[in-house]
C-alpha cells in the first residue's frame, strides 16, 4: 500500500475508534498532499495553449415555449457508444445554458467551411440570430442549421458541474449527415483544411483566414480537399478558453 493509503487507511481507523488529532490534507495530489492550492495557470497562458488545439465549429440550439436558443460550441465530443452519447459545454452564464436544462433536448450541427458566417452570428450576443438562417426540424422539434456537416438530435441524459461552465450529455436520438468540407478553428481564427500526403512530413495543413472576413472556398478546392484527413469527427476543447469572433454565448 502506498503512503497515502496507509494515511488514510489509518485515518479511517482512527476515526471509527472516536477521533483523529490532526486534520486530513485539504488537497491530494499524486506527487504527495498539500493543504493548499497550488499556483493557478495563468488565464491567458491558459487560453494560448488551448488556441493550440485545432478543432471543428458546431452551433448548439434548443427551443422552450416555441422561443429558439443557440451558441457556436467548440467544447463538443462523442462520449459512448452504447448508449450513443455526446457532451457539450456551455457557459452558466448564458440563455442557452438555461434553455438547454428547461428543454430536456438541443441539437448539434457541425458547420462546413462555407458557414463562416453562421458561426460568427451564433458566438455574437445578439439578441435575434435565427434571423434569416436557413433551418430545418428534426425528430424533437429543436432547430438545427441547414446545409451543416451533419446535425445531431439529442436529449439530455445527464448534467454535470465544471467549473464555470455545465457538461451536458446528449443521448442522441436521429443523425443527418451530408457530404462536405469541416470549418475549422486554430489559433483564434477559421481555417481551411488541406489533405496531407502519406509519406509528407512537417506539412503545414492549414491556411489562415482571419477571423473577421470571410473569404468564399471555391468549388474547387473543396473537390480537391474532400479526402482530407482533418475531418473533425471527434471534436472537444475548451470553449471558455477558445476566443471566437465577438464572443460566444447570447
Amino acid at each position: 500500500m502506498s503512503p497515502l493509503g496507509r494515511y488514510y487507511a489509518l485515518a479511517r481507523k482512527k476515526l471509527a475508534d472516536g477521533g483523529w488529532p490532526h486534520p486530513l490534507p485539504a488537497k491530494c495530489h499524486p506527487l504527495g498532499c498539500y493543504t493548499s492550492a497550488p499556483m493557478p495557470v495563468d488565464e491567458a497562458a491558459f487560453k494560448l495553449a488551448m488556441s493550440h488545439f485545432a478543432s471543428g465549429v458546431t452551433v448548439v440550439t434548443t427551443e422552450v415555449e416555441g422561443k429558439a436558443f443557440g451558441m457556436t460550441v467548440a467544447s463538443f465530443a462523442s462520449l459512448s457508444l452504447h448508449p450513443p452519447l455526446v457532451l457539450i459545454c456551455i457557459e452558466k452564464t448564458v440563455k442557452t445554458h438555461e434553455a438547454i436544462g428547461a428543454a430536456g433536448k438541443f441539437g448539434v450541427s457541425i458547420l462546413s467551411s462555407e458557414q463562416q458566417a453562421i458561426s460568427a452570428r451564433f458566438a455574437s450576443r445578439s439578441e435575434d440570430k435565427f434571423s434569416g438562417i436557413e433551418l430545418r426540424r428534426g425528430e424533437l422539434g429543436v432547430p438545427l442549421i441547414s446545409g451543416a456537416l451533419t446535425t445531431l438530435e439529442c436529449s439530455v441524459y445527464d448534467q454535470f458541474p465544471g467549473g464555470d461552465h455545465s457538461i451536458f450529455l446528449g443521448e442522441v436520438v436521429a443523425i443527418h449527415t451530408t457530404e462536405g468540407t469541416p470549418l475549422v478553428y486554430f489559433r483564434s481564427g477559421y481555417r481551411e483544411a488541406r489533405p496531407v500526403a502519406a509519406h509528407s512530413s512537417g506539412s503545414n495543413i492549414f491556411r489562415g483566414r482571419s477571423p473577421s472576413i470571410f473569404l468564399p472556398v471555391t468549388s474547387a478546392e473543396i473537390r480537391a480537399i474532400q479526402c482530407c484527413t482533418c475531418r473533425t469527427d471527434r471534436i472537444s476543447s475548451s470553449q471558455n478558453a477558445r476566443s471566437f469572433p465577438d464572443s460566444l454565448g447570447d
